[in-house]
């Protein structure tokens, strides 16, 4: 899901990226030869604000995901403490 919004937003930016037959994980800017230091520097930018964005998106259910595990942890060490007492 995440390779997938990293690809949408920096197609937003004109950065052209392909996925590749190997791995979900990685993603191919395009052209892969041929490319200037003003290229390499406005590629990076784009991926920095897309990352960006998609973590401040995703903040809220990341923060959710913590909150329901933090709070059976909280339980959890609050009756093993006072069963110690």
């Amino acid at each position: 899901d995440i390779g997938f919004r990293v690809s949408k937003g920096l197609f937003r930016e004109k950065i052209l990226v392909a996925g590749t037959l190997v791995n979900a994980k990685t993603i191919r800017i395009e052209p892969p030869l041929t490319i200037t230091l003003e290229q390499v520097n406005n590629v990076i930018n784009a991926l920095n604000k897309v990352l960006k964005e998609i973590a401040s998106e995703m903040k809220p259910q990341l923060t959710n995901e913590l909150i329901n595990k933090i709070i059976p942890l909280n339980i959890f060490q609050h009756t093993v403490l006072s069963r110690q007492l």
